[in-house]
Order: C-alpha cells, then structure tokens, then sequence
C-alpha cells in the first residue's frame, strides 16, 4: 500500500481547511490507501517509511527529490515560496488555477499540472423554500473572499445608484470586519460550513463577482450550482478567452453594473438564460473531477513505487478475515505448514485481530493491512492486490484449511497454460463432501443450481496470474460481500480466458455459525440484484 503525506506547510483559511478535509478522505476512499496529513514543520528523518509526499514547501520539494527514495508533488499556493530559475529536480507541479502558472519559472511551468477545485454535489441540489432567507429588499450577494477593501466598496457603490429605485440589501462574504460610508443595507458574514454557503447562494437574487484572470473562481462555480444569477465584472477587459460563453461579463464601470443589476432584477426571463447558462458551466467542473484527476496523479506517481511486497516474491496469498483471532491464527499457521512454494501472505484484517499474530510477526512472509472500516470482500481483495507485486495471486479467506502439496497442482497448471487461466482446487466441507460448483458447471448453466452452491462457489480459493489485472482491472467494489468473484470470473471468460478446477488440489472448510444476520441478509438482495442485472444467469433462483 503506497504511504503518503500530505505536507501543507502554509496556513490554511477556514474553506480551504474544509476542501482539504473533504479532498483527502474522497482520495482514500477512490484509491484504498490512508493519506497522513502534516501541517508543521517535519525532520526529513521521518520521511524514511514514506512513498509519496505532497507538500506546498518548495525547499521540503526539492530537498525529498534530491534523496531518490521518495516520489515528491509540489504543490504550489501562489505564495512566494523562494523559486529557483535553474532547478534541475524533475519532480511535478500542481496548480489549483491556470492564473499561478504565469508566477511559476520556466523550468517549473514545464512539469506543472492544473486542477482546479470542482464543485461538491450538494450545491447542484435544490433546497426547500423554508430554508430560505427572505427579506422585503431585493438581495445580492458579493463573495468577498479573495477581493480587496477597495474592490468591495467599489461593488457596493455601484448598487447604490439604484438603490432609490430598487431597495437592495448587500450580503458580502468576507472574514474581515468591514465598515462603508453607504446609504444601502448591508451585512458582513463570514460562513463556515457548504450548508451556510448553499442557504446564502440560494436566497439570492443576483451576485456580483470579479473575475480571476483565467479561469472561474470556485466561489463562483458554487453560485452558478446554487442556481444565483451572477455579473462577472472585468477588471482589465482583457479575459478574451470568455470562458464558455458566459454573457454577463462586464468591465469595471459603476453605472453599467448598476444598470446591468437593475435589468436582472426586474427581468425575469434574463435572470434565467443566466442561471441556465451558469448551471451548464458549473456541471462541467465537478468535485468528482477534482478526485479524478488527483487519483490519477498520486497513481502514476506511485506506478514505481515497491508498494510493500519483494518482487523477488512468486505468490501473493490475499486473506480476507471476517472471523475471530482465533480462527485466523489457525489459518496462518496451516498455510505455513503446508506451503513450500514462494509466498507472503497479504492479511485484510476486518476484524482487529493483529494481537492474534503476534507469533507470526517475525516473519517477513506476513503483511497485516487494517482497514478504518470493515471492507467487503470486492474492496478487501483490491486492497490486497494493490499491495503485493507478485508474478501470481491467490484469493482466499480464512475459513479455509490447507493440505500438504495444495499449490502445487494449482501453480503447474497456471504455468502450463501460460498464466492465461483461473485455476481453483476442490473445496470440502469437515463432512468431507465436496461443496461449491466446478466451474464448468457455473459456466455452462445448463441445470438449477441451489443458491448457496452459488454463494460457495463465489467464496471458494481461486489462483491467476498478475496479469489478469492489467487486462480486467479491480474487482466491482459497488459488491458488499456476494457475487464479486463470479461477476469477475465471468469477466475473465469474456475476454478469453480459461478456467480449471485442480482434482489433486484439496482444501477444507471449517464450520461456520450458521444463518445471516439482517444486515447480511440485506446485502444478499443488493448484490444479488446487481448480479442478475449484469448478467441475468436463467438458472440463479
């Protein structure tokens, strides 16, 4: 599992605490990995079990870079942060709007990516009626954050030219405590949470922005979302790129903003080419987008890195325990004693039981991943697969028991078709009968097979190689705990791929506590309904 840090060095206003808050759990939940966040200063002695550092200090950059060991994004604020014109470091840059390029040396705008802020969901949602703020004036809003004393009053001056005719009530979003010489109502607010945001958009009826010099601000995507009606004045007139046809862009003339916002006031159909236009824009720069291109970033940052298990290693074994420290103590320790083959065992412990396996630990053949939260078996498996490197991969949980030479078969099947196969040994129960289907019976459908012989099936140990990955992807995480391995085994048939179950391969099942709890019963019918859309088997009843 790749280790990161993410380094923020320069303080953080209240939004952006929020965005980087909410940015770096979206990343652990899209790329299963846990993300260290560090604000102060850090000894570079910490960084020694680090895979990645993303850090907005551009001397901690170059310093990491310069080791070889860590893989390093400089994230830059826009601050002055001492860059160098002759930097040879080939570390990438980030950016959160194309204005900062124009502030980065040459040899820096070279490696720099762009991604911007999106706009998180709940803005796109409508609120209720009740939730809105109503006043008898007519209520615009100006988004403060980021403008000078000068830029607002500015603002402020030019509704004042029709305040006699329009009563207006100003609400400036600001965290300092501003005071005007205005004959118009205003207020000053400071707004903590996206809730207070949406409420203060909404209840609008026109805002008035200026523009950042390339690109959107993300206050103003937010009210395009929020469906408020916006004047985007123009500083300087030179914005030629106009920014997706948006056609309330105006230069920066008091009375023509003040006879601009008394036409979107009184007009109404005006106000709604606006907020339709604005709307379309807004979708089109999503916080999904954000997280996106972050993933994909930290991803091909990472695709060098040794995630945690010796490519020297031949097998990754992934064990998925549900069960109780003793139970997966047992499992452990049986693989170990029937096992010669090459191997480290990848234990996704749902259940908290590292104590358990204290006795193990000084074994470099065992990595112990704890999931924040349980992970159902879809999730658990991709973790695991993540986290080795190995030529093969074998899925199991650790219900099941071993015998002596149970590789073997499997592997010299793998090898001899090319590592182009599945390959899955005989299951047994401790009444030694044989549960689960072979899977040229799960292939061909051509009787009723019980439901649970399904369940076995989909919860029995199966062996491919690496490369089955690279060609498939992940298991379908939108699985909580059934048909993720069927689902995936149909997946590998469709694209050629071929299937033995091992007749010399035996493994055992230990008794489990009978029935489902409601919860599983529950994400039985989930899972099952998934499965049938995708691939309406005529024979799963």
């Amino acid at each position: 599992m790749v280790r990161l840090i993410f380094h923020l060095q320069t303080l953080l206003n209240r939004i952006e605490n929020l965005l980087i808050k909410d940015l770096l759990a979206d990343l652990e939940e899209e790329l299963e990995i846990e993300i260290y966040f560090q604000q102060q200063d850090l000894n570079l002695i910490e960084y020694k079990q680090v895979d990645l550092v993303i850090t907005d200090n551009y001397t901690t950059a170059k310093l990491l870079s310069e080791r070889k060991t860590i893989q390093v994004i400089y994230w830059y604020r826009g601050w002055n942060d001492n860059l160098e014109t002759n930097n040879q470091s080939d570390f990438t840059v980030v950016v959160t709007e194309d204005s900062k390029l124009d502030s980065l040396p040459d040899n820096l705008q070279e490696r720099a990516v762009v991604i911007p802020f999106g706009v998180k969901e709940e803005f796109y949602k409508s609120i209720s009626e009740e939730k809105l703020i109503t006043i008898e004036k007519r209520r615009i809003i100006i988004p403060g954050y980021g403008l000078t004393r000068k830029e607002i009053e500015f603002l402020i001056n030019a509704v004042e030219l029709i305040n006699d005719t329009c009563p207006i009530e100003v609400i400036i979003l600001s965290r300092d405590e501003l005071i005007f010489d205005t004959e118009v109502a205003y207020k000053v607010i400071d707004i903590e949470s996206s809730q207070e945001r949406i409420i203060q958009y909404a209840s609008a009826e026109l805002a008035l922005v200026i523009k950042g010099k390339r690109n959107y601000r993300l206050t103003t995507l937010e009210l395009m979302a929020s469906q408020t009606p916006i004047i985007i004045i123009d500083k300087d007139i030179s914005w030629n790129s106009i920014i997706d046809d948006y056609s309330e862009l105006i230069e920066f003339n008091r009375k023509q903003i003040g006879v601009r916002a008394l036409k979107l006031l009184r007009d109404n159909t005006s106000a709604k080419k606006l907020i339709k236009k604005g709307w379309e824009i807004a979708k089109s720069h999503q916080w999904q987008k954000t997280i996106q291109r972050w993933s994909d970033l930290i991803t091909e940052e990472s695709a060098d890195i040794d995630l945690g298990i010796s490519k020297e290693r031949r097998i990754d074994i992934i064990l998925v325990n549900n069960n109780k420290p003793k139970i997966l103590k047992d499992c452990v320790r049986n693989i170990q004693e029937n096992t010669d083959f090459n191997y480290r065992i990848v234990v996704i412990d749902n259940y908290g039981c590292r104590s358990s396996l204290q006795d193990f630990r000084s074994s470099s053949g065992l990595v112990i991943i704890e999931p924040k939260k349980g992970l159902g078996y879809a999730q658990a498996y991709n973790y695991g697969i993540k986290a080795g490197s190995s030529q093969y991969i074998l899925l199991m949980d650790t219900s099941f028991r071993t015998t002596v030479g149970w590789l073997d078969s499997l592997l010299s099947i793998l090898q001899r078709e090319n590592e182009a196969a599945i390959v899955k040994p005989q299951i047994w129960n401790e009444d030694k009968e044989r549960i689960g289907l072979e899977l040229n019976e799960l292939f061909e459908q051509t009787s009723f097979q019980s439901e649970e012989e399904w369940l076995n099936t989909n919860r029995a140990v199966y062996l491919f190689g690496r490369e089955l990955v690279a060609d498939l992807g992940y298991f379908d995480k939108y699985y909580s705990f059934y048909f993720e391995t069927i689902d995936y085994l149909l997946q590998a048939k469709r694209i050629g791929y071929n299937f033995y179950d091992s007749k010399e391969s035996n493994l055992y099942k230990v008794k489990q506590e009978a029935g489902f709890t409601v919860k599983e019963s529950q994400e039985l019918i989930n899972d099952r309904e998934l499965f049938i859309r995708r691939w309406k088997p005529a024979d799963l009843k």
